[in-house]
């Protein structure tokens, strides 16, 4: 295998290009970009020798820009450069071996390649880059001759340009790539949906020419509440990397347009309003606004089709763009809960009849996409939702009474034949598929198919169950084969007797017919695949030629090709109504409001890839010599420890092992500003010891030391990624993982590195809200136990070979202890899942009681031995043992209504704490009662609620031997914990307390108050209204004090140590309070 050494050569098989011979140092980053091509996403440069490149390459904030060289000194010299630019985190520079490219595969848009002495091979470049990414070669001597490369699309790929995949209406990719995940590619905000009891907050998913597209509301997540507005925009980002491409808000969509705003209550047609090609996407930006076309590469508007107003559903074929245009888009029907959306009957004269209508009350518009003119127009009466589908020169719809088919260029009405729907309230009743010559229908008369051509029945199947709750009953078209739900076969005519029968009663195969003849083809055996108990996902099945992808209760892949590779995925699942997407050789997995499989279950919005890759094979084979470097400092650090300890000092997040959250230390209640310094960026809780106070900006990969008492800047270092929570102090030691996957020891006096540790199986980034991470990426708070540091690195026990826990020497870096949480993976012959729990692992920040080890409900021992523990119901509700845990995790600040803190002896699973012990959005406690604030104390449907601006948070402290109870039957989600006894006190306050710290002698809180501007609604949530800071007594709950603070704190952002509080804003400064002279 050839190896160039890029100092001139490039491979024979590359067109060459020439760029300007202008001033390449001022001006080459921009230079660089326009010629290449390349429009936003991920630059790599290889060489740091010219730091004016690397921020040059930032032309905007559409690029990501990662500097790589083998020499740590240039590095350094670029690291130091780009801060000065204030461009760190965007920007950023690290060390490489000069041979693998740390990324993974299809990840970056554009490698710059200048003078150096790497040997990369040609492969390792292609390998990276993503489909039509670009490689540039520049020869910085001449400035001329400048060469590069253009990635070409791969065969076994393939894009997803419509909700159903194309306009054929078979939601079936043609990608072999995309399968059973393995892998995480990349990872995007938000973390959570607004909330299960609104609307869902994705719309609509398509890709197309690299790129995803997307409609979402980006409103606080967490509220119900109709005082605070959607925030609905479609979104543009990179397909392969995830970067934000483009972003453009528009109105007049959400629930204020179809009245109602339950997750069931939205309209079925929203994910039929986004249509997009190479270079332009369809969307209608309004509920009943006509189609507007916009450029794919920047959002702007092309041109807006007029004679498309009031479009509920869009389709591309064959570059005719056919709108189904109604009279009037309606409001969701009213009149049943959604769970009876379903129409159930036992004799047809019993079946409810579709409401008149007089005819043009719907027309499809067929538009020219080059020229947008109309070319022709067809009137209906009535056209059944998500019916219309276009293939090979011909338009197919249901009118609920019919299946018509007429000719795409003209319009003309070929053929009409009777067809009866299964009508229902949402107007989805029937599943239409245009395959080749033939045209599918299922509905109350069976699965019918029919001659493209004649219209005439070609043959007969039997009825095909609706199992989601809402959506029409699955119809796919699969390697040739047509496959429909999972579920056994019902005579015609008769329906599930209770709600959702259908899906509990799942059979163990499932059949292929042949397309014309209606033949059995295929029987393939899925065992256990599907979990037992709840209902089927609300959302459609979507497939490859491969798979089968079924919303049980994640998602299950069903090999329907090889019958081998069968894979229950209950610990990933898609959003209500829209589902996922496989496409681009991924899985794309937009965020769900779940909370079943809590503690394994992903969050955000995540590509997923099939198999494992790590640079260029598979996981290394590693020792710890390979892993581990040595800092100029390893040879001076010794066993030290103060002579006097200081129980004053606040070493670690929140305080301790614990993680309690309360300091050794009285505060003033009156305390009053000492200074503040302006460190910039996202900054941490910050930890204090030994007169100097440490806080990390976590999106620009630092650690800064300040002097404790007037907040000197003393040092900083600067990581290979984000530092996402506080370092840990330990004897004259700064310890901190990073999420680039190494742990960082240094020196406290002066920030020299000590020795860093890759917890990481292999040097690899990913891309992760925006910057490059890790996939094995460490929380910044390690946590010390004796004289052992413990840290876990990874994302989940599913993905990228699991999650690997270490215990190391904080003094010298060597491995005392390790564990490795892979899968379990399920035997789907012999095990039947669960509904609500599974066994599994995410990474969090870790907690101790001393003894124990916990991450969220995994238990270990000291030598990193997992510990048993056993779910007591179908909640997963199960005994580990008093501990602080969160059940989204400790670093979330996002406060979604269904994850909440809880210090108790149990792991709640599946079930709320709205009324529970010792629960709330954030907690403290000492050895005898635990304090909190609780926003959610009240219930709605099928979540808990709060009402901002009306009775206050729920400020409570509870005894610490109140037990966490779980009245009645535990089988199901949602259920609520309740109080053994009352708490020891409880009042509402009017203050939003994002930060608690507790002290000897009050309890303090900061944060934003509980307004709600009639003009400005989202003016408190977002810090524009300021924040107070509140000294509380711990005896009763009465205020003592009160001061105004300028910026609100960072979540979690507040500590005592000294005699003084700190606290991180989110401004991003910190603050010293204390008593004043």
């Amino acid at each position: 295998m050839r190896k160039t050494r890029f100092a001139y050569a490039v491979s024979a098989c590359c067109a060459a290009w020439v760029l300007s011979s202008g001033d390449l140092r001022a001006e080459s980053g921009m230079e660089i970009i326009k010629a290449s091509g390349v429009s936003g996403g991920l630059i790599v440069q290889i060489g740091c020798d010219d730091p004016d490149v690397t921020v040059g390459l930032r032309a905007n904030d559409v690029f990501l820009v990662h500097a790589l060289d083998t020499d740590a000194a240039r590095v350094a010299k670029a690291r130091e450069h780009i801060k000065t630019r204030g461009l760190y985190g965007p920007v950023s520079a690290d060390t490489f071996n000069g041979i693998d490219l740390p990324y993974a595969e299809n990840l970056v848009n554009l490698v710059v390649i200048g003078d150096t002495e790497c040997e990369i091979q040609d492969e390792e470049i292609m390998r990276v880059l993503a489909p039509g990414g670009v490689a540039v070669f520049l020869d910085r001597q001449t400035k001329i001759n400048n060469r590069k490369w253009v990635k070409p699309w791969p065969e076994e790929i393939d894009e997803w340009t419509h909700y159903l995949y194309d306009s054929t209406g078979n939601a079936v990719s043609r990608d072999s790539e995309a399968g059973p995940p393995r892998s995480m590619r990349w990872v995007a905000a938000p973390l959570w949906p607004r909330s299960h009891e609104y609307t869902p907050s994705i719309s609509a998913l398509v890709t197309s020419g690299g790129h995803i597209f997307y409609i979402m509301d980006d409103g606080v997540r967490g509220l119900f509440d109709s005082r605070f507005p959607e925030e609905w925009a479609i979104y543009a980002r990179d397909a392969f990397n995830g970067l934000l491409l483009w972003k453009r808000p528009f109105a007049e969509w959400g629930p204020s347009q179809w009245k109602a705003s339950g997750h069931w209550s939205t309209p079925m047609s929203l994910p039929r309003r986004l249509v997009s090609t190479d270079d332009h996407v369809y969307v209608t930006l309004g509920y009943r606004a006509p189609v507007t076309v916009l450029d794919a590469r920047t959002g702007d508007t092309i041109r807006v089709l007029e004679e498309t107003s009031n479009t509920d559903e869009l389709i591309l074929s064959d570059s005719v763009l056919l709108a189904r245009c109604r009279k009037n888009v309606p409001e969701y029907p009213k009149g049943a809960t959604a769970w009876d959306v379903t129409v159930r009957w036992k004799k047809a004269a019993d079946a409810p009849r579709v409401p008149p209508a007089a005819p043009g009350d719907e027309t499809i518009v067929a538009v020219d996409a080059e020229t947008g003119k109309v070319m022709w127009r067809k009137p209906e009466s009535r056209i059944v939702t998500l019916s219309l589908a276009a293939s090979d020169g011909r338009v197919c719809y249901h009118t609920f009474e019919d299946l018509v088919c007429l000719d795409l260029a003209s319009g003309k009405e070929l053929w009409r034949e009777p067809s009866q729907a299964w009508p229902d309230l949402v107007g989805t009743g029937v599943t239409l598929v245009m395959y080749g010559d033939v045209v599918l229908t299922t509905s109350s008369e069976g699965l019918i198919a029919r001659s493209a051509v004649t219209g005439k029945q070609l043959w007969r199947g039997p009825r095909i169950p609706r199992v989601a709750p809402r959506q029409p009953a699955d119809l796919l078209v699969a390697d040739g084969l047509v496959w429909s739900s999972l579920t056994p076969e019902m005579p015609m005519g008769t329906v599930p007797k209770q709600r959702m029968e259908a899906p509990r009663v799942t059979g163990k195969h499932v059949l292929g017919f042949d397309p014309v003849t209606g033949e059995v083809k295929k029987s393939v055996d899925i065992g256990q695949l599907m979990s037992i108990g709840h209902h089927v996902r609300c959302y459609r099945s979507k497939a490859t030629q491969q798979y089968l992808l079924w919303p049980k209760r994640g998602i299950e892949f069903v090999d329907i090709r090889d019958g081998e590779g069968h894979m229950r995925c209950d610990w990933t699942r898609g959003e209500c109504s829209y589902g996922v997407m496989p496409a681009n050789g991924l899985l794309y997995v937009p965020p769900h409001p779940c909370v079943c499989y809590t503690g394994v279950a992903l969050n955000g919005f995540n590509a997923l890839a099939p198999g494992l890759e790590t640079g260029n094979s598979k996981l290394e084979t590693r020792n710890w010599e390979d892993q581990f470097a040595r800092g100029p400092a390893f040879n001076q650090i010794g066993n030290r420890k103060s002579a006097i300890e200081n129980l004053a000092a606040w070493p670690t997040y929140r305080h301790d092992p614990t993680r309690s959250g309360a300091a050794n230390c009285d505060v003033p209640h009156d305390a009053g500003p000492l200074w503040e310094v302006n460190v910039g960026g996202r900054l941490t809780q910050p930890v204090v010891s030994d007169r100097r106070l440490f806080v990390a900006s976590a999106d620009e990969h630092t650690v800064h030391c300040l002097d404790q008492e007037d907040g000197g800047r003393l040092w900083t270092f600067t990581a290979g990624g984000r530092i996402d929570s506080s370092p840990t102090l330990h004897r004259g030691l700064v310890l901190f993982g990073c999420r680039d996957g190494w742990v960082y020891c240094l020196r406290a006096s002066d920030g020299e590195l000590a020795w860093r540790f890759r917890a990481a199986p292999s040097n690899r980034r990913i891309a992760a809200f925006g910057q490059l991470e890790s996939p094995w990426g460490v929380h910044g708070s390690v946590l010390v136990v004796g004289d052992t540091v413990y840290f876990a690195a990874g994302r989940s026990s599913f993905l990228d070979g699991g999650i690997f826990l270490y215990g190391l020497n904080p003094l010298s870096g060597k491995i005392r202890y390790q564990a490795h949480l892979d899968g379990p993976w399920p035997d789907i012959d012999n095990d039947t899942g669960q509904p609500f729990h599974m066994e599994g692992a995410k990474t969090d920040v870790l907690v101790s009681d001393g003894r124990h080890l916990f991450m969220f409900h995994n238990k270990f021992d000291l030598e990193l031995n997992q510990l048993k523990t056993v779910p007591r119901g179908a909640g997963g509700d199960r005994v580990i043992g008093l501990r602080l845990t969160s059940t989204s995790g400790l670093l979330d600040d996002t406060w979604h209504d269904r994850f909440y803190w809880f210090h108790n002896d149990l792991w709640p699973g599946s079930h709320f704490a709205t009324r529970g012990p010792k629960s709330g959005q954030i907690l403290v406690f000492d050895d005898k009662t635990t304090y909190g604030q609780r926003a959610f104390s009240v219930r709605e449907r099928l979540s808990p609620k709060f009402t901002p601006g009306r009775d206050g948070y729920l400020l409570f402290a509870d005894l610490g031997d109140t037990e966490a109870l779980l009245p009645g039957n535990r089988s199901g989600r949602g259920t609520e914990y309740k109080p053994a006894k009352g708490p020891k006190w409880s009042t509402h306050v009017p203050i939003r307390a994002l930060a608690m710290v507790l002290t000897r002698n009050a309890l303090f809180l900061a944060g934003p108050p509980d307004a709600v501007p009639e003009k400005d609604p989202y003016a408190a949530l977002e810090g524009r209204m300021g924040a107070a800071l509140w000294a509380v007594s711990t005896e009763d709950g009465s205020k003592l004090v009160e001061r105004r603070l300028d910026s609100p704190p960072v979540f979690d952002g507040m500590i005592a140590a000294d005699g003084k509080l700190y606290v991180s804003t989110v401004d991003g400064r910190l603050l010293c309070l204390g008593s004043l002279p």
